[in-house]
């Protein structure tokens, strides 16, 4: 019966094709390659990125939406496709979809599931302020990788964390040849983070069964990293007869960030504490629009709509809260999904204009034998031609990527691997183009004569 229910929760995942047809059309993931792998991640996440599987019109459907929420770092070979890491798959906070409320509510004439302490086996369990990791085997090695790569800064503190610590490699090479991923929280005081630390600690999370997606238990992980001198998640020690119950008393503690509720099916809902969420959500700063804009772009408005509350007037029905908590949340949603489109559209512009000033360039004599005194033509070309407001990341954009392959190959004409190479070079621009338009959102000033105009001067307020 448990392996029946865990079907329901995940979908089977063996190939590097089904995810491709998951997300094909969609704009809001992204599949890279690094080395002999590719990483899909989300990069945007809201109601349009994560649709309920639950309410999916027909199977086929509902697997893609289940397999979507596996796009947060999951891992493929490039060459054989075949699944080389399988992290945590996308879950919410309690409050924050219509499918994670805490009680049983009528959608759209459709029942949405309740969350039920009472229906399954669950443990409560402490949210470290850090990010995830796991290993795989890449080039013959194991290296541990964050979400994106396992190249990038923290990769190589993680890495260099587990060569001088005992246990962490032959503790995750037996389970990754058994077909799991081994799940860690990295923890630094190098990090900006709200719970602070105060030396690096990485603490094993959930291990995964890399093809059906199911979790191993909490007790038989305990087990293993005990048996290896790995350091695990701290169950939380309260209690609480309902969902309602545990969010209250969660929601009292301080100093740290919340709690997963991890039901033994795999099902996974966040609880921050009010501690946590007046650290990051001010609700003074929240009326600001430079501050909807930023957590919008760095994809943490998830935190905000789970801890939206409203208190209907004296007299009303408990509903018409709720009708307003709806509301504000479509809205957001919609919000997100128009600002995300028009940061995509004006990456696609600049893209498309350095791509013809390199032509442009070469065609005019400049192109192989000083690459320094190309990329100063360039940036002078795109930089006269570019509106006051985009000068400053245009600049950014020509340094960083007036050389890159995909933009060279991309300019000398349509080629094998054409649509692949501008896939590659518009998912580079659109990063940093969010990148820059994120440090914008610091000054009120940058954001309201730079930032907004390269977001089509949107307006949430």
């Amino acid at each position: 019966m448990e392996k029946e229910v865990a079907a329901r929760v995940f979908a089977e995942v063996e190939h590097v094709d089904q995810l491709r047809a998951a997300i094909r059309g969609c704009t809001y993931f992204d599949e890279r390659r690094v080395d002999d792998y590719v990483v899909f991640n989300y990069k945007m996440g809201h109601a349009d990125t994560f649709p309920n599987p639950a309410l999916a019109p027909d199977p086929t459907t509902r697997e893609h939406w289940l397999l979507r929420r596996e796009c947060r770092g999951i891992v493929f070979h490039a060459e054989t496709g075949a699944l080389l890491a399988r992290r945590f798959h996308k879950f919410f906070n309690v409050n924050e979809l219509d499918e994670t409320l805490p009680d049983r509510t009528l959608t759209k004439s459709r029942i949405v599931e309740e969350i039920d302490l009472q229906a399954t086996g669950y443990v409560v369990l402490e949210k470290l302020d850090g990010n995830f990791v796991s290993p795989f085997y890449t080039q013959g090695e194991l290296k541990f990788g964050t979400k994106t790569s396992h190249r990038n800064g923290e990769a190589r503190q993680v890495n260099a964390f587990v060569a001088s610590h005992d246990g962490y490699l032959a503790f995750s090479r037996d389970w990754v040849d058994r077909g799991f991923s081994p799940i860690f929280e990295w923890c630094s005081p190098c990090d900006k983070r709200v719970v602070k630390y105060h030396e690096p600690t990485l603490t094993l999370t959930a291990i995964r069964n890399n093809k059906t997606g199911e979790y191993v238990l909490y007790e038989e992980m305990q087990q293993s990293a005990a048996q290896a001198g790995i350091p695990v998640v701290k169950a939380w020690r309260g209690s609480a007869e309902s969902v309602s119950d545990l969010l209250a008393k969660i929601g009292q503690e301080e100093g740290l960030e919340g709690c997963v509720l991890r039901f033994d099916d795999g099902r996974m809902y966040k609880i921050k504490t009010s501690w946590y969420s007046t650290q990051t959500v001010n609700s003074d700063l929240i009326c600001q629009e430079r501050i909807i804009w930023q957590l919008i772009l760095n994809n943490n408005m998830d935190d905000v709509k789970g801890s939206i509350k409203a208190q209907p007037a004296e007299g009303e029905e408990s509903s018409g809260g709720r009708r307003t908590i709806e509301l504000l949340r479509k809205k957001i949603d919609r919000f997100s999904a128009q600002l995300y489109g028009n940061v995509e559209a004006k990456a696609r512009e600049l893209l498309d204009r350095v791509i013809q000033a390199r032509r442009d360039t070469a065609a005019s004599g400049g192109g192989s034998s000083e690459a320094a005194q190309d990329a100063r033509q360039l940036a002078a070309r795109l930089e006269q031609e570019a509106a006051a407001y985009e000068k400053a990341l245009v600049r950014r954009l020509v340094k960083r990527f007036a050389s890159l392959e995909s933009i060279e190959r991309l300019a000398a004409g349509p080629g094998d691997g054409g649509e692949t190479a501008y896939r590659e070079a518009l998912d580079l621009f659109l990063e940093e183009t969010i990148g820059f338009m994120v440090e914008g959102t610091e000054k009120k000033h940058t954001f309201d004569t730079v930032v907004r105009p390269l977001g089509s001067s949107l307006y949430f307020y």
